[in-house]
């Protein structure tokens, strides 16, 4: 079928749009893919923290398991940030050496309100934008990672500063939002407008989860915000397909908890993104945020079907890397004594199996 991403985005969601683009179809034009494995040092937040693993352990780490290409977040890592000093640039650099390490992705942040009631002007956030990417330009950076909510105006100004310092902004795709979503065609005719290499879309594994988190949902219920009868009966009637708002009122009868009523609106918001969705971007997709609650010890994703999604990629030809993201951490802490490494590592022999490398 031919569609222009253009009017594939104006169909936004379109059934038969995606219904046309069968497997066969993808896998014909798609070219040989390119899916390297890398880790969010967000990953080993914990260990960091309580200074259990240095900035250089958490690259060493990263080496041993074969997770080369890195991300970083520099606002918690990065010593007198925004401005390290050489010597500790240097520092960095010979550990990407050391470890033979590639500075794949960096974090920013972008802040639009330092003061209650009044927004950022677009002066100040292309200000905070070029810190970044100056910082990002030192560090070997060539990605940029761009919060969900960054002003879209900000990016589309900051154009030729990413090219000045080479460094691709990557805007993330973060449930409950979607590649079909108005917000995501407004990026993209920012992308065709200027015909750009240096902004893209980065989208989060989240847009794929099939099933409910339980070891966030597990620490709500040891919190109190969580009934247990509640989430069961509410998970057991959306796996039947249950209306809605029929399984609201029930639990707005039965709800002994504060969080019981909302809890219907997270569960009946899962829905996966048919990773067949976002071959339309491929070209603009350089790194997934892979993110992951919970490693099984068969090595699977409780709650993203990673068997499905990756397979997919591999087939459509793409070319991106595949940042894991462990984020189960502060659902477990308060029981479990947390073991990002171990998580972390599960994560790579699954993926390692998925990509057959």
């Amino acid at each position: 079928m031919n569609m222009t991403r253009k009017e594939f985005l104006q169909t936004v969601g379109g059934a038969a749009t995606t219904a046309a683009m069968s497997s066969s179809s993808i896998a014909s034009g798609a070219g040989k893919a390119n899916l390297k494995r890398g880790v969010s040092l967000y990953s080993y937040q914990d260990a960091f923290y309580t200074r259990a693993m240095s900035l250089e352990d958490c690259l060493a780490e990263a080496a041993s398991i074969g997770a080369r290409e890195i991300q970083l977040l520099p606002e918690e890592m990065v010593p007198d940030f925004p401005n390290p000093s050489d010597k500790w640039v240097g520092q960095w650099k010979d550990w990407m050496a050391k470890y033979d390490l590639v500075a794949d992705t960096y974090c920013q942040f972008q802040d639009t309100v330092l003061i209650k009631g009044q927004d950022l002007s677009l002066d100040e956030g292309m200000e905070m934008l070029e810190r970044d990417l100056k910082l990002a330009n030192r560090m070997g950076f060539t990605k940029m990672r761009m919060l969900i909510g960054t002003p879209i105006d900000v990016m589309e100004k900051g154009l030729p500063l990413a090219e000045k310092y080479n460094v691709w902004m990557g805007c993330e795709v973060h449930a409950p939002a979607r590649t079909t979503s108005r917000l995501v065609q407004r990026w993209v005719e920012v992308i065709e407008k200027h015909k750009t290499k240096y902004f893209g879309i980065l989208p989060d594994f989240g847009i794929f989860q099939d099933r409910p988190n339980r070891v966030q949902r597990d620490r709500n219920i040891r919190d109190g915000t969580l009934s247990e009868a509640a989430t069961k009966y509410i998970e057991e009637e959306w796996q039947k397909g249950t209306p809605k708002e029929k399984v609201a009122e029930a639990v707005a009868k039965m709800a002994t908890k504060p969080g019981d009523a909302s809890y219907v609106d997270q569960v009946y918001r899962i829905k996966m993104q048919d990773p067949k969705e976002l071959v339309p971007f491929k070209d603009y997709i350089r790194n997934f945020h892979a993110k992951f609650w919970e490693m099984t010890e068969n090595y699977q994703e409780y709650s993203i079907p990673c068997e499905k999604v990756i397979p997919a990629l591999i087939a459509a030809g793409f070319n991106a890397t595949l940042s894991s993201e462990y984020e189960g951490q502060r659902a477990i802490q308060d029981v479990y004594e947390v073991d990002e490494c171990e998580q972390v590592r599960r994560h790579h022999v699954m993926m390692k199996r998925l990509l057959g490398a």
